[in-house]
């Protein structure tokens, strides 16, 4: 049986995940199949699978990010949802801006 969601949770757990440090965004892949479907919009990045019980959380990293702590950091902020199980997924990372590389911030 399919698990209902509510929209506003999905809306506000995508607000709070574009605030998680090392996240520089979330992402609907290639494709745009990472998403949420909604009535007249779709929710990038988050995408309910096994109708519903599993979220998954499709995010790009920031370049000097440690994926350990963005997949911790990232768990943390999902709040107590109807998932059975949440997965994160680092899906890209974005590379450092030319001025960061100048500053000596990042090295590619």
């Amino acid at each position: 049986m399919a698990r209902e969601w509510d929209a506003t949770v999905l809306e506000e757990t995508a607000a709070k995940l574009h605030r998680v440090p090392g996240v520089a965004g979330l992402t609907a892949g290639r494709l745009g199949t990472n998403s949420v479907y909604l009535p007249g919009r779709r929710i990038p990045g988050l995408r309910l699978v096994d109708d519903g019980r599993r979220l998954e959380v499709h995010v790009v990293m920031t370049w000097e990010a440690n994926a350990d702590e963005v997949e911790a950091a990232v768990l943390h902020a999902v709040p107590d949802t109807k998932a059975e199980l949440v997965d994160v997924v680092i899906d890209d990372i974005e590379y450092p801006s030319a001025d960061q590389l100048r500053a000596g911030g990042a090295t590619a």
